[in-house]
C-alpha cells in the first residue's frame, strides 16, 4: 500500500471521529425515532470504519514506499475541486436533475475518459437513482430548477 494510503486514511478516521462526535451532540435518537444526528452519525461510523480497515491495511501489506507528490494526478484532483463548486453553486439555479446529470457526465468524461454511450448511461442511471432515494423514497425537497423537476 502506498504511503498517500495512510496519510488519507488517517485524515478521513480523524473526520469521521468529528462527524460522530458532532452527530452526537445533535442528538442520535433511536431507529424509530430518530434525531437530527441520526443519519450522519452512522455514516461517520461506517466511514471510520472503512477507514480504519484501509489504514490497518498499509501497515500489514508494507510494501514500496512512495512519497505523497509522486503519481499523484493534480490535475484531476483540481477538475474535482472545480466541479464540486461548480456543482453546489449551480444547483438551485438550474436544479438536482440537471445539475447532478452534469456532474456526473463531466467527472466521466474529463477524469475517468470514457466514451459518450458509457457516460450517457451511466450519469442518466446514476441521477435517476439518486433522484428515486431522494424524492420518492425520502421524501426530500430537491432543488427544481428552470425546468420543473
Amino acid at each position: 500500500m502506498k504511503i498517500s494510503d495512510r496519510w488519507g486514511s488517517s485524515f478521513w478516521l480523524i473526520f469521521s471521529i468529528v462527524i460522530c462526535i458532532e452527530s452526537y451532540r445533535l442528538g442520535i435518537g433511536s431507529f424509530h425515532a430518530p434525531g437530527t444526528g441520526f443519519f450522519p452519525f452512522w455514516v461517520g461510523m461506517v466511514f471510520g470504519a472503512l477507514s480504519l480497515l484501509l489504514l490497518v491495511l498499509t501497515f500489514v501489506r508494507e510494501g514500496k514506499r512512495v512519497r505523497i507528490s509522486e503519481k499523484v494526478r493534480w490535475g484531476s484532483i483540481i477538475l474535482v475541486l472545480a466541479s464540486l463548486f461548480l456543482y453546489a453553486a449551480v444547483l438551485e439555479k438550474i436544479g438536482f436533475v440537471v445539475s447532478t446529470l452534469l456532474f456526473i457526465g463531466a467527472l466521466l468524461m474529463i477524469i475517468e475518459r470514457k466514451k459518450w454511450p458509457i457516460v450517457a448511461i451511466i450519469a442518466i442511471l446514476s441521477t435517476l437513482a439518486f433522484y428515486i432515494v431522494f424524492q420518492v423514497w425520502l421524501q426530500s425537497n430537491l432543488p427544481k430548477g428552470l425546468l420543473g423537476f
